[in-house]
């Protein structure tokens, strides 16, 4: 699902910078619409992907009412402006939209990849001064083993990959013409490209890369990595490029899209990735649904938190609570109401590991990478600061049909959140 949740930043505090174009681009700023005005982001991709692939919806500043579209190409953009702007959304509430061109957007003090560490520390002794505690302590920390992580399915395997294999991988994909490039982060896509708007991948693309069969090949060999022995069915791969500070929105990866197991090696830096379980979904007394926990994959759609504006360092004092704008913001949209986080829990993803979800880890908690510079670790006097660069290989097996899993409230082949969001936004 693609949920914002707020941080110890001041609330108005733009995660990325917007402006206006005279002329016609891909990025469209869409007022009256988004997370703050219950709509989650997967429902907003669904409205624009008729006039084209869709590849982000983010959300510019965390308690406003609009949020930034990229379209693949300008002409898709350009009819998606023409037919939207100004009409009632029947499948956002009827609400009125206002549909603008906006410039390539920027990276604001709130996303992390503006300002100085030392702006950090200068904000975290404003805060003390005035009563609010550090921003440190509204952070899960993080441990650095998946036995004290407690989530199971979650595996992580430390120097998976060699010095000399993370220069030959990163060599590749940074000679790679193809990368495309998000609000915050670049992408690409290897076997089969990965579509924002329908959160599955279908379309055919650059064969995996030659080095490929020998990493899956070695993971499937595993000893002792639950999931791990199906790595040689992945035929999908994802590489995600970070500059210090931006993270990726909560999400579950769509359920009907992708296999039982996903593999992801992270390569140049460390970076810490935190779990959310979610509540089951409540009733809600003005009979509407609140999705928490997926956009139109069910599977966590990788859309929600592909398409997500910031994930921020969400609030919450210990790892059974959290305070944040998506356990308790939003209206209800359906017949229940959205599901709060009921546990978190964070690992430290070091240079040249990987990490294997499968089960529960795969299918029922929500990941996500923080949007922040630095880290907590558990049991450490001081933080972590991420490397200016960090590059993560996603591996997935690509997969038809519905989905059987056993936790349906986040599965989008059944009446889960994912799937109650993807018939509200149907036109």
């Amino acid at each position: 699902p693609l949920q914002v949740a707020t941080t110890g930043m001041a609330e108005e505090e733009p995660w990325f910078r917007v402006l206006p174009s005279k002329v016609p681009t891909r990025f469209l700023f869409v007022a009256n619409a988004g997370p703050r005005v219950g709509d989650d982001l997967a429902a907003v991709a669904l409205v624009f992907a008729p006039f084209g692939a869709v590849v982000s919806v983010e959300v510019p500043t965390p308690l406003k009412a609009h949020c930034l579209v990229t379209m693949e190409v300008e002409a898709a953009a350009a009819r998606a402006r023409e037919v939207l702007h100004g009409k009632a959304c029947a499948a956002l509430g009827g609400r009125m939209l206002w549909v603008q061109f906006s410039q390539e957007p920027e990276c604001g003090a709130g996303s992390g990849s503006a300002g100085s560490d030392n702006d950090a520390r200068d904000s975290d002794r404003d805060r003390e001064k005035k009563g609010e505690g550090k921003q440190e302590d509204l952070w899960c920390p993080a441990v650095r083993d998946s036995a004290s992580l407690g989530v199971p399915g979650a595996t992580l395997v430390t120097n998976f990959v060699t010095r000399e294999e993370e220069e030959e991988m990163l060599a590749g994909t940074d000679g790679d013409p193809r990368w495309q490039r998000l609000a915050k982060r670049r992408v690409l896509h290897y076997g089969y490209a990965f579509d924002y708007g329908t959160r599955h991948a279908r379309a055919a693309t650059t064969p995996l890369p030659h080095y490929v069969d020998g990493l899956l090949a070695r993971a499937a060999a595993l000893v002792g990595c639950v999931g791990a022995e199906r790595a040689e069915t992945c035929d999908q791969l994802t590489v995600n490029e970070y500059a210090a500070g931006v993270g990726l929105a909560p999400h579950i990866d769509t359920h009907s899209a992708f296999g039982p197991t996903l593999l992801s090696v992270s390569l140049a830096g460390h970076a810490v990735m935190e779990f959310r379980l979610l509540g089951a979904l409540q009733p809600s007394a003005c009979g509407a649904v609140h999705a928490d926990q997926t956009g139109r994959g069910g599977e966590a759609s990788s859309t929600s938190a592909e398409a997500a504006g910031k994930d921020g360092d969400d609030g919450g004092p210990d790892s059974n609570r959290v305070r944040s704008d998506s356990d308790v913001g939003g209206k209800p949209v359906g017949g229940r109401r959205a599901p709060a986080p009921i546990r978190r829990a964070s690992i430290l993803l070091p240079p040249r590991s990987l990490l294997v979800l499968t089960g529960e880890a795969r299918y029922r908690w929500q990941h996500y990478i923080p949007h922040r510079k630095r880290d907590a670790v558990a049991g450490e006097d001081e933080c972590v600061f991420r490397e200016p660069r960090r590059v993560s290989f996603t591996f997935r097996e690509t997969r038809e049909g519905a989905c059987a899993c056993a936790w349906p409230d986040g599965c989008d082949s059944r009446d889960g959140a994912a799937q109650v969001l993807k018939e509200r936004a149907r036109p």
